[in-house]
């Protein structure tokens, strides 16, 4: 696997250090080099079974901002947007408008997208995550276990289901399943549900809804009925 950056640029800004990099010592986490090493075994506890995030994993050593980084399990288990000049903490509420934001109009600086949904499966997603390329399409966002890229295409679904959440549960939106009858008394114009129910369709049975129904955080829900 390539080297991530993404450990080094929250260790800068989270702790005002950095690490001295030397070539001649690669740090078997983030796979970049190291002047100053600590030992692997002193990093992973010997639990660690998930050695498909080490991206260097014949190394036997890490640099001090992966030792840092796993001494800090509530950091490990948020959200975040991190770049090279800014590393934020991201709440589920700020995370529609800053994706909604970018898809329209891509940053120029690359990035890593970090969303927690929660549970100990997520817990190392920062090591799985791409960086996104600045000022291109689509943005690698890391969502729990899966990386999904998105575009406008995924955008237009998403404000498709948010407009059918008006009125539907989202057991109804994700499974496509709705009592024509029922819709058509919620709604004043039936081929706008049929409409809206088009853009969502190619989403469904994938993470890609999930992350949606993620994103209608409570903020969102001043009609939301179900």
């Amino acid at each position: 696997m390539e080297p991530t950056f993404v450990i080094r640029w929250l260790y800068r800004h989270q702790t005002g250090h950095s690490v001295v990099s030397d070539w001649r010592n690669l740090c078997a986490v983030c796979g970049l080099g190291t002047k100053d090493t600590v030992l692997l075994g002193k990093v992973l506890r010997p639990t660690f079974t998930d050695s498909a995030v080490l991206r260097h994993p014949r190394g036997t050593i890490a640099c001090p901002a992966c030792a840092w980084y796993f001494d800090n399990q509530d950091l490990r288990r948020s959200g975040w947007y991190v770049t090279e000049s800014k590393a934020t903490a991201m709440a589920r509420r700020d995370w529609y408008s800053l994706l909604k934001e970018h898809i329209q109009r891509p940053p120029e600086e690359p990035g890593y997208y970090l969303i927690h949904p929660g549970g100990m499966a997520t817990k190392h997603l920062a090591l799985y995550a791409p960086m996104s390329v600045g000022g291109g399409w689509p943005i690698p966002v890391r969502f729990g276990t899966v990386t999904l890229p998105l575009g406008l295409s995924w955008l237009v679904g998403l404000e498709a289901a948010f407009e059918l959440r008006r009125h539907h549960s989202w057991k109804e939106i994700k499974s496509d399943s709705y009592i024509i009858e029922v819709a058509a008394k919620k709604w004043t114009g039936i081929e706008e549900f049929g409409r809206l129910r088009q853009m969502v369709q190619p989403w469904l049975n994938t993470a890609f809804i999930d992350l949606i129904e993620f994103l209608w955080t409570k903020e969102r829900r001043e009609n939301d009925r179900f």
